[in-house]
């Protein structure tokens, strides 16, 4: 069996945030899936997307789906919920390419660590993507209330 390295999820709390949380824990290959994702967005057409938690290359169990929308221009970023489990983050280009910079940062660094990508406004303010920090059963166990957040 293959162990899951990358994973998102909804968190009710993480840390010191007010809000829920989407947490992504990811190794190398898929940070710079990631990166690279909202890279592509700057040149995009408004409306062009990437989906996180589709389980190619970060899961979700099917809980938790990010489709990552480039915004049209001046358009607040902000995620809102969708159907059931399925988020949209509406992106404009200059953050998209700040979160790309901070996953570069994330994906050069030799230690652990975490990058806070933070939305303008709405009820799900910050996405914090890991490298190595949290296994994929704590973050199941963080969204599903049996663990300590963060």
């Amino acid at each position: 069996m293959k162990m899951e390295t990358n994973f998102i999820a909804l968190v009710p709390s993480f840390k010191f945030e007010r809000h829920p949380t989407f947490v992504l824990t990811c190794d190398p290959v898929s940070l710079r899936w990631l990166r690279d994702s909202f890279l592509q967005l700057l040149d995009a057409e408004p409306g062009i997307s990437f989906v996180i938690g589709d389980g190619t290359p970060i899961a979700s169990d099917d809980r938790c789906r990010l489709t990552v929308v480039k915004s049209r221009n001046r358009q607040a970023s902000e995620i809102l919920p969708s159907v059931q489990s399925a988020f949209i983050w509406h992106i404009g280009p200059t953050d998209a390419a700040t979160c790309a910079a901070k996953l570069l940062s994330l994906l050069t660094s030799n230690i652990p660590g975490h990058q806070y990508l933070e939305v303008e406004r709405g009820n799900y303010p910050t996405v914090v993507v890991t490298k190595h920090e949290y296994p994929v059963d704590t973050i199941r166990a963080m969204r599903d209330g049996r663990a300590p957040s963060g």
